[in-house]
Formats: C-alpha cells, sequence, structure tokens
C-alpha cells in the first residue's frame, strides 16, 4: 500500500516547513515500524504509510502550541491531544480508511480500554506508538527543559520501564531485538 497521494506530501511538506525535522521523524519512525512489522508478521506497506503519516494532524494544531518552548499548560496539552483525530480525519477524506484507523489511535496505551469499538488496539498501533516514542526520546525537543535528548539506552530504559502500561510487552521486546542488531 504505497501511499503517494500529492495531497497528503504536500501536507507534510508544509508540515515541515513550521517544525523543521518533521519528515525526518516521521522517516525514522516509517524505518523502526516497517522493519517491527515485519519481524511481527504485520502488514508492513500499511504500517509504513501510516508510520509516516502519524503526525499529519499536526497541520491542525496552533503555533502557539507546537512551536511552543517548554512544558505545554494543560489547555495546550488537550489541543496537541486532538492530533491523531485531526489526522485520521485528514486521511480519511483523501480515502484512506486503514491508514486514518492507525493513525486516530498511535497514542492509544497498550493498557487502554475501550478506546476502540471492540476494545481491541491494532498490534499495528503498538508498532508505531513504540517507534514514535523511541524516535522523539532520542530527538532533541523544543517543549522539553533544556531541548536535549535522552540517550539511546535511557531511551531503551524508558521503553522497558513503560512495557505493561503505555507499550506492548511484545513489541518493545521485539524492538529491543532489532535495536541490539542495527546499533
Amino acid at each position: 500500500m504505497a501511499l503517494t497521494n500529492a495531497t497528503a506530501r504536500l501536507i507534510m511538506e508544509a508540515l515541515d516547513k513550521r517544525i523543521p525535522g518533521h519528515i525526518a521523524h516521521a522517516e525514522n519512525v516509517q524505518e523502526m515500524a516497517v522493519r517491527l512489522a515485519r519481524l511481527l508478521g504485520e502488514n508492513a506497506d500499511l504500517i509504513a504509510a501510516a508510520a509516516y503519516y502519524h503526525d499529519i494532524g499536526k497541520m491542525g494544531v496552533s503555533d502557539r502550541v507546537l512551536l511552543k518552548a517548554g512544558p505545554l499548560c494543560p489547555h495546550e496539552r488537550e489541543e496537541i491531544s486532538h492530533h491523531p483525530e485531526l489526522g485520521a480525519s485528514l486521511m480519511a477524506s483523501l480515502g484512506y480508511a486503514q491508514i486514518a484507523q492507525l493513525v486516530r489511535h498511535h497514542h492509544v496505551a497498550w493498557n487502554a480500554d475501550g478506546s476502540l469499538p471492540d476494545g481491541r488496539v491494532p498490534r499495528a498501533v503498538h508498532i508505531i506508538s513504540v517507534a514514535d516514542s523511541y524516535d522523539a526520546m532520542i530527538t532533541p525537543r523544543i517543549y522539553r527543559v533544556g531541548g536535549g535528548a535522552m540517550t539511546r539506552r535511557q531511551a531503551i530504559e524508558e521503553l522497558r520501564r513503560c512495557a505493561g502500561t503505555q507499550f506492548a510487552p511484545g513489541v518493545v521486546a521485539a524492538f529491543l531485538q532489532i535495536l541490539e542488531k542495527h546499533v
């Protein structure tokens, strides 16, 4: 499922102009998610597209929130928390319903209940979540105090610590196998 929709690509390019490095993040998440998908026997093409476009909904978030240096206050966190829904709506309007579902739920915690109609979250969502979170942890971010990134070791420890709550334990274990091979 190679997604070459010109509109979606233009939105990603515009978002990269607003958030320098956005496309690099999307490509990193996509690469890691595809490796995980292949290892876990999931649909790598679908996951590749959803991983690349997972944050496209940030286009609907104000610059005041998106570009804020330092932690967000509660109402700003509320605004940014809607980006998965905005992204899913956009992808669905472009005719990509399967991608839209993965984009909509890419921040759903592993131990969440009832966030989807049947209460089950596809493993593809958890694959994207682990890849996204890892890349976000090891990349400098404006919203972090000091803007710095975690070391790879710190990020791995955070994934381990949150396996079973935020992250699916099996997906974290598979991801750590991949990191061992590629680091």
